[in-house]
């Protein structure tokens, strides 16, 4: 009983660490299937946490849309 009573403590608070933390944002480029445009994401602070300020470019047949 005293081992199941552990395992199930570091289950939970292995969980409890793992969703309350923030992953780190890197930028991406993303083509969407079957049409031309393509998103380009770039965050100014890659390793910020939750508020990452950053720019997102949004391109049609190579051309900036915005």
């Amino acid at each position: 009983m005293k081992n199941f009573t552990i395992i199930l403590l570091f289950i939970f608070v292995k969980l409890n660490v793992f969703g309350s933390s923030w992953f780190p944002a890197y930028p991406y480029t993303q083509k969407i299937e079957g049409q031309n445009i393509t998103i380009k994401a770039v965050p100014y602070q890659p390793h910020d946490g939750s508020s990452t300020i950053g720019s997102t470019k949004v391109y049609l047949n190579d051309k900036l849309l915005y």
